[in-house]
């Protein structure tokens, strides 16, 4: 499967929707905003990103709400959430992401010397 996702596929058509909504509710939007990335981190490219797919993370940037999902039906990190609809862990999002890092172990804690610049990879 995840050969299937680094080479582009849409994970819509390899994991059931059942499946599908399961990692979506845990699930934290971050954005690489283009103007940002063209700008400042030009080495970002999507097959980058493909290749590091399953992989853990560590992302950092700005902090912002979106306002377009503030209500609970798509906040499953509310006490309250409705676990059949909700689809994502908060109405939070980073953006622009301004630092990612994947974890070069199999684990990283946040403070691990494992993490690794996408730029560097």
């Amino acid at each position: 499967m995840l050969s299937q996702l680094r080479s582009g596929s849409n994970y819509n058509r390899i994991l059931s929707p059942q499946d599908q909504h399961l990692l979506d509710q845990p699930a934290v939007v971050v954005e690489m905003t283009p103007y940002y990335r063209e700008q400042f981190r030009p080495s970002w490219t999507l097959p980058k990103v493909q290749n590091v797919i399953g992989r853990q993370v560590k992302v950092t940037g700005q902090l912002m709400i979106d306002n377009v999902h503030h209500k609970p039906a798509d906040d499953c990190g509310l006490a309250d959430a409705d676990l059949s609809s909700c689809w994502r862990a908060s109405v939070w999002e980073v953006h622009p992401v301004t630092s990612f890092q994947v974890c070069s172990a199999e684990h990283c804690e946040v403070n691990s010397a494992n993490w690794v610049n996408l730029d560097d990879m």
